[in-house]
């Protein structure tokens, strides 16, 4: 029998590590520390980069709304009440000087991209106590704000290349406008607007502007376009179509026919205010709504037979008659004299 051999294990634990194995350890830890850093770095990157785009996303949009606004309630477009902007002849400084704006007043103004003149209704002859110009007749013009936008480098502290500037009165939170206020000089309304648009936009009317801003006017309605650099390569568009809602109404009343229109009929603001009669001579009671901004029906009174119903209105404001079922009899549009309508 054999005897028992013991076997010699060694205890490679005590051994510790190499020099050469720590280094390659600490090398290898540096590069994977490294490969999530720059993921960090690449993720922080890209979401800085999403959140300009959608800061500039929602600024051109904020600007495009509020141009969209003041349209609407611009009774003049790219047009005094002695010249109309053609693109040729005409030119956009030619209008804004016959309106009786001083051009210098716009500052370093660059290319005039749209010119408006918004209604003010009721200035005063002299502007109140404890506002502006108090004691003091109403800057001039008094019924009406010229308003030009203009497209120009962006001043220092602006994201570059170029801005849009604009020129008027500015409007008070409920958007009316001060009569007595001054207008302010090159207010920013968007930076970062591009140099030159990729595309000139096609354009059926009069094409004004430069670079990331245009407009394009047609009569009444009006085609915004802004292009923005939100990064090396990558730019931000955004254009809208709006009209202008002022209209010039005539003295109606409109005939009971006419009360398919009502569907088509809102107010909107008005240059004065007025009187309002309404006789019933029917032989039945009738019921009076006034069409409110968004044209909703706003009941205000029912007329008995042969009374009649006197109110407080302004110009451009419709009113509809209906029978007690709501059934249309008559539709009117106020306009600036007092006005007597006879139900018959």
């Amino acid at each position: 029998m054999r005897p028992f051999k013991r076997q010699k294990f060694t205890n490679f634990s005590s051994q510790g590590f190499t020099l050469v194995e720590l280094l390659v350890a600490g090398l290898l830890g540096a590069v994977v520390i490294l490969v999530a850093w720059s993921g960090l770095i690449s993720a922080m990157s890209m979401s800085q980069e999403a959140q300009a785009r959608s800061a500039r996303q929602s600024e051109l949009n904020k600007a495009l709304d509020f141009m969209s606004n003041e349209i609407r309630m611009a009774r003049s477009i790219n047009a005094s009440s002695t010249l109309t902007a053609n693109g040729t002849t005409v030119t956009l400084p030619n209008v804004v000087t016959s309106a009786g704006v001083n051009l210098a007043n716009l500052g370093s103004y660059g290319t005039l991209g749209l010119y408006l003149e918004r209604p003010i209704p009721n200035a005063p002859e002299i502007c109140p106590v404890g506002g502006p110009n108090a004691g003091a007749p109403p800057p001039a013009p008094a019924d009406f704000d010229p308003i030009v936008y203009d497209i120009r480098p962006s001043p220092s502290g602006w994201l570059q290349p170029r801005m849009v500037a604009r020129y008027g009165r500015v409007p008070s939170v409920d958007g009316s406008i001060n009569p007595c206020s001054n207008p302010v000089t090159s207010d920013p309304m968007i930076d970062a607007l591009s140099i030159t648009m990729n595309t000139t936009p096609t354009c059926s009317g009069v094409l004004s502007g430069d670079g990331g801003f245009y407009s394009c006017v047609n009569g009444k309605e009006v085609n915004l376009f802004f292009q923005s650099d939100v990064s090396a390569g990558e730019v931000r568009k955004v254009s809208s179509t709006v009209s202008s809602r002022v209209v010039n109404v005539q003295a109606m009343p409109l005939s009971a026919t006419s009360c398919a229109l009502e569907p088509t009929l809102h107010s909107i603001e008005y240059m004065s205010q007025s009187d309002l009669q309404i006789i019933n001579q029917k032989t039945i009671p009738v019921q009076i709504y006034w069409l409110d901004y968004s044209g909703v029906r706003q009941f205000y009174s029912t007329i008995l037979p042969s009374q009649t119903w006197s109110q407080r209105t302004a110009d451009t404001h419709p009113w509809v008659v209906t029978d007690l079922g709501g059934t249309c009899l008559n539709i009117f549009v106020a306009t600036k004299d007092p006005s007597v309508i006879t139900i018959q």
